[in-house]
Parts: C-alpha cells; structure tokens; sequence
C-alpha cells in the first residue's frame, strides 16, 4: 500500500494528523508527501511517524518547504539509526538486493528533473546516504553507482 497525498496543499497540521495515523498502521509501505506545504513543523510529525513506522520503505518529501532545521530532523531518523527499513527516499535508492546505493535519478540531466531537485541533495539526503553507506550498521557492503557533484 501506498499513501500518496502529493500536490494537496497539505499543511503541518493535516501532515501531523496523517502521522498520527501512519504511527499506528504498519501496513503502508510507501508515503508521498512532496508538493505540499509542511514547513519545518511537518517534519517534526513527519520523523516521529518514520521512527515508529517499520514498513515504510518508499518515502518521499521533495517540495515541502524545508529549511535545513526541517531537514536536520528528518535527517535525525537515519543518523540516529531511528529508521533502517526505508531503501528508497525521494529517489535515492538501495537496489540489487539492498547492495547498491543509485542516486541516478537526482541527476540533472537525462532522467533527473531539475525542477524537482535543483542539482542538489539536502542535508537529510545526505544523512540517508551516509547512514546507508556504514557498514558497521549493514552487514552488506554498498556501493555508490552514481554520484554527480556538478555544480
């Protein structure tokens, strides 16, 4: 199951009502939030629901009006080890059995779309693949596939 709410003009108060719930259900494995208006107060809900919530593996939040104090929470998640089950977030992902971490899609050109992303990765992506890469935490070894530091 996937709970898809992009572009619903979602705010941190409705965002933190649908956290609510999500804490309490393990059956949703993705979760889209991006094109909706959550502020820094979105994340807050949003990092609570995510430690709590074992199923997610597919999570996205591009487009919701983080600053970096928003995405150092959601970033909290993954630096913490709070969250270890999401493999795919806001399309940076774990694939080949979790043994390759591709953030192919972020890429400007080709696939990427720059008006989703900017050519860049926040602080909370950054966190995600840092935490993704440590091989004291994940028995696998990973491997970066892509990376674009083109400025």
């Amino acid at each position: 199951r996937v709970l898809n709410v992009e572009h619903n003009g979602i705010d941190a108060e409705a965002v933190a009502h649908i956290c609510e719930g999500l804490s309490r259900n393990n059956g949703v494995h993705g979760l889209r939030l991006s094109h909706n208006p959550l502020e820094d107060e979105g994340a807050s809900a949003i990092a609570g629901a995510l430690c709590s919530n074992t199923s997610v593996r597919d999570f996205a939040v591009l487009q919701t009006g983080f600053t970096r104090q928003g995405e150092r929470v959601i970033a909290t998640t993954f630096v913490d080890h709070l969250n270890s089950t999401v493999e795919n977030f806001n399309h940076i992902r774990l694939v080949g059995g979790g043994d390759t971490l591709d953030i192919s899609k972020r890429h400007r050109s080709g696939h990427g779309n720059p008006e989703l992303y900017g050519g860049k990765i926040g602080y909370h992506e950054a966190a995600f693949i840092g935490d993704r890469l440590r091989t004291d935490l994940y028995p696998d070894n990973v491997t970066l596939r892509v990376l674009n530091v083109e400025h």
